[in-house]
C-alpha cells in the first residue's frame, strides 16, 4: 500500500489513515482544556477557542478525501463530546446533542465539510479561468 505523509497527515489509499487529525484534534483541546474546563472562563470564549483553534484540526485537509458515513460518524461523534464538555453537560444529563449545538451556535461538521469543499471548488474554477 502507497504511503506518504503531508503536513503531518500520513495519506494512503484507505481513508482510515487520515482520521488520526481526530487525535489530533483531541491533543490541542487537551491543550486548551485548562482555559476550557474552567467554570468562570466566559463560554463565548470557549466557543471562540473551540472554533478558531480546535476545529479546523479535525477539518484539515478533507476537501482532498472522501467523508464516508464511518469518518462523517466519527467526526460529528467527536464535535459533540467537545461541545458537550464546552457547555459543561455530559450524557447522563439528557441534553440533546442538536440543542447544544443550537445553543453555542455551531453548524454541524458535516455542513462545514461541504462548505470547505465548495471553496476549494470554487477557488479551482477561478484558477481555471484566470490561467486560460
Amino acid at each position: 500500500m502507497n504511503k506518504f505523509l503531508c503536513l503531518g497527515v500520513t495519506i494512503s489509499e484507505k481513508v482510515e489513515a487520515e482520521i488520526p487529525t481526530v487525535s489530533a484534534a483531541w491533543r490541542k483541546y487537551t491543550y486548551l482544556s485548562g482555559v476550557i474546563s474552567e467554570k468562570k472562563a466566559p463560554r463565548k470564549l470557549k466557543i471562540k477557542l473551540y472554533i478558531a483553534v480546535i476545529r479546523p484540526v479535525p477539518l484539515y485537509n478533507t476537501e482532498c478525501w472522501t467523508v464516508r458515513k464511518k469518518q462523517e460518524h466519527i467526526l460529528e461523534k467527536t464535535e459533540i463530546m467537545m461541545s458537550r464538555r464546552i457547555k459543561g453537560v455530559t450524557l447522563r444529563d439528557k441534553v440533546k446533542s442538536m440543542d447544544i449545538r443550537k445553543e453555542l451556535g455551531l453548524t454541524r461538521i458535516q455542513e462545514k465539510v461541504r462548505e470547505m469543499r465548495l471553496r476549494c471548488m470554487d477557488t479551482c474554477r477561478e484558477w481555471k479561468n484566470t490561467t486560460t
